[in-house]
């Protein structure tokens, strides 16, 4: 009868899948084919040597690329079983083993084709040298060549030719490469077996002599259990050697499967760089290695994962309410994920002296930014230690994501908590447990209040200590322009719906201000209009005061303009625009348009509507005599004047950068002073 005959490259092309990153992974399976061959001949004294083939070194001196891998060993070879394996398209052969019947597939998918030469020797002690070619038009044992050979026992496989998608994403430095075949067959570099693995790229290059002398401080071994399923776990001390970072490693039939990860990745508190144990001279990178034969019977066929990843995958002591040692029915564990999680008990366990001191170093860090910078964030203090856990550095810029992010939630959380509690029933709000909540959520929802508060505060104190800066001469003995200090009230060429809130500081001049329906920055009585006036006149600031504004289409109710003229601090000509006239012609121009907000909405201003001007200037020598030109009236306390305009309703208010900052200040001095910050 004939044997099902089967399209290696149609098979190969839609069902073996080796991400481009993974070039080396056919090299890997013909080495772990080797170290099976030498463990089933029984040798003393195994031995794999992998030869790297480049393509010539670039012009630069820089080192090619690998393009083919020579594998030779000292096993059993192609005997008959071996060869009856090899030509059956999902051999269980090696299953006992771990073995997946698939590997040699992914030669053809990585290179061209693989060259086999392996010298057996057969019942009559006579050695027979069997060559072939494997590639898509391999037809099994007709394909193989048999010849008598004084040779030695073992085999060659050549891996030839590999294709450039994935020739681009291997390594060419040759630490980078020793490092990628160390930790794939680190499980059985470490074990008892007396087998190398030795890299020949230049030089010669014994992986286990690497790990002992490079490598490699100490190893504990613990086991665990899930169900009725045994695992161990080597925790590894490895010297900080360059690219070598803290590691979890799991692993099945004596390799790592791609499905290792950095620990920071999920133990953000521990620190990337070395660890030091203070009575001993040598830092340290850990490393976990977990392994067990359920991982070997669960690793999917190219090693690139598991198949029961189904399941828990939190690293919580607990899973699904069950004791993460509890296994299925069958008294196997019930995902990946548990076992996952059982060894990261282990391994947090054996590094708990590390990362308690790194968690206190991180609980510091935070409440000193809380104190220097984070305000708003002190109704979080109590779950400071839960995120100090969570954060994977202590600068500034971490902290604050990480404050930010946890007072979104917390905030949310609390509102829907207010939510429900409206919408309870009247049963539900007459039992005592309703008015117990309540007191929980304000008390809550007040220390919120409190920290938005303390950030506001001490938002203010900043702006008032840059404003300061503002008003005052640099090194070279000038002062800001104006636009400086316009930006900071208010920046430039913007209305209110372009500017955030707390953009807005034009509580500098007036606190009721900041509650203003409307506001143009430096922007054209033109613009403001809509084009109703064509005036090109641009006031610094004009505002429709909240409460006497109206947005609407008819109609002709009254509405409060504000405008407000700021000068260059120190300037000894302030005069020479003459503000005042400024200000009128700005009023009457606005009065004789209709204004329209963002939203297209008309905002009217009648031309007996109240309007207030403010003109921020320093009180210089020019500038005092030309305020006496308008029978101005000095407030108490001095820099500050304000006189009528009786034709046109509008009331000015002359006053010095000096007095409104004092005057600011003054008015949020308690609070400062309650904060700590006076």
């Amino acid at each position: 009868m004939n044997s099902m005959r089967v399209n290696l490259r149609n098979y190969i092309r839609q069902d073996v899948r080796v991400p481009r990153t993974q070039g080396l992974l056919p090299v890997f399976e013909a080495i772990s084919n080797s170290l099976d061959a030498i463990v089933d001949r029984g040798v003393n004294a195994g031995e794999v040597v992998v030869k790297i083939i480049r393509h010539p070194d670039q012009i630069d001196g820089a080192l090619g690329a690998p393009k083919d891998f020579i594998i030779e060993d000292n096993g059993n070879g192609f005997n008959d079983d071996n060869l009856d394996s090899f030509c059956e398209a999902f051999s269980d052969r090696k299953l006992k083993i771990g073995g997946k019947g698939r590997g040699r597939f992914t030669y053809l998918k990585v290179f061209e084709r693989a060259v086999v030469e392996s010298v057996v020797v057969d019942q009559d002690k006579i050695r027979n040298l069997r060559k072939f070619t494997f590639d898509f038009d391999f037809s099994g044992r007709d394909a193989v060549e048999h010849m008598e050979t004084t040779g030695s026992e073992g085999t060659t496989v050549t891996l030839q030719n590999m294709y450039d998608a994935y020739g681009d994403q291997i390594p060419k430095s040759r630490e980078t490469l020793i490092r990628r075949f160390v930790w794939h067959f680190l499980p059985r570099l470490l074990s008892a077996e007396a087998i190398d693995i030795v890299l020949v790229d230049g030089e010669r290059i014994s992986l286990a002599k690497h790990i002992r002398e490079n490598l490699l401080i100490d190893i504990t071994r613990e086991t665990f259990h899930i169900g009725s399923r045994e695992f161990s776990i080597d925790h590894l001390r490895a010297k900080p050697v360059s690219g070598v970072k803290h590691r979890f490693v799991m692993a099945a039939a004596g390799r790592e499967v791609a499905d290792g990860f950095h620990l920071v990745r999920e133990l953000p508190i521990l620190s990337p760089a070395p660890l030091h144990v203070a009575e001993e001279d040598e830092s340290f990178v850990y490393i976990a290695l977990v392994q067990g034969d359920y991982l070997d019977e669960a690793v999917d066929p190219l090693r690139l994962g598991f198949n029961r990843e189904d399941g828990p995958s939190d690293l919580a002591i607990e899973s699904n309410g069950q004791k993460i040692e509890d296994g299925d029915l069958l008294g196997d564990p019930k995902s990946i994920g548990q076992v996952r999680n059982a060894a990261m008990v282990k391994v947090k366990a054996f590094l708990e002296p590390f990362l308690e001191e790194a968690l206190q170093t991180r609980v510091v860090a935070i409440k000193n930014y809380i104190q220097r910078d984070g305000m708003g964030y002190h109704f979080l203090r109590e779950d400071i230690p839960d995120l100090a856990r969570n954060i994977g550095s202590t600068n500034d810029s971490a902290i604050e994501s990480a404050l930010h992010e946890l007072a979104y939630r917390e905030k949310k959380q609390r509102r829907e908590d207010v939510r429900q509690l409206l919408a309870a029933t009247p049963e539900q709000k007459n039992e005592d447990s309703y008015f117990d909540r309540w007191q929980g959520i304000v008390s809550a929802m007040t220390d919120i209040a409190k920290s938005e508060l303390a950030a506001y505060v001490a938002h203010r104190r900043a702006i008032i200590d840059l404003m300061n800066d503002r008003i005052s001469a640099g090194e070279d003995g000038k002062h800001p322009k104006e636009e400086a200090l316009h930006s900071v009230i208010f920046p430039r060429g913007k209305q209110s719906g372009d500017v955030g809130y707390e953009q807005q500081n034009l509580w500098l001049i007036d606190e009721r201000l900041a509650f203003h329906e409307h506001l143009f920055s430096d922007l054209t009585v033109k613009r403001i209009t809509d084009g109703t006036s064509d005036s090109p006149l641009r006031p610094d600031l004009t505002i429709f005061e909240s409460g006497f504004a109206s947005f609407h289409d008819g109609g002709s109710p009254p509405a409060n303009l504000v405008l407000v003229e700021l000068k260059r601090a120190a300037r000894k000509d302030a005069s020479r625009d003459d503000p005042v006239q400024a200000a009128l012609d700005y009023v009457e121009q606005l009065k004789s348009g209709r204004a329209v907000s963002q939203r297209r909405a008309t905002i009217e201003v009648e031309a007996n509507a109240f309007t207030t001007v403010y003109i921020l200037a320093d009180f210089t020598a020019d500038f005092r005599k030309y305020l006496k030109k308008f029978d101005a009236r000095e407030l108490p306390g001095g820099q500050a004047f304000t006189w009528y305009h009786t034709t046109e309703s509008i009331m000015f208010v002359a006053m010095s950068y000096r007095r409104m900052i004092d005057n600011a200040a003054m008015r949020n001095r308690i609070f400062f002073k309650k904060l700590g910050i006076e």
